[in-house]
């Protein structure tokens, strides 16, 4: 496949999973690596949608603002 000859990973087929959009995507992804209270690091403007789930799953959103020079948490 073309992900192992690019990127040396072989991906199996059990960890592959339908989405059925994006937001629930990534709202899984925010349950399998935080827990509820944790933050969630957000670069605004974000679609309205990611925000919301990330509150709404119990986690707090941090923003980084980002300028031309630096990052700010």
């Amino acid at each position: 496949m073309a992900q192992t000859k690019k990127y040396d990973i072989n991906v199996e087929k059990q960890w592959i999973r339908f989405a059925p959009g994006i937001v629930q995507a990534i709202l899984w992804v925010i349950h399998a690596y935080t827990k509820k209270g944790d933050s969630v690091i957000i670069m605004p403007p974000v679609y309205y949608p990611f925000a919301n789930s990330i509150r709404n799953s119990g986690r707090k959103i941090s923003r980084i603002s980002v300028n031309r020079r630096r990052w700010k948490i």
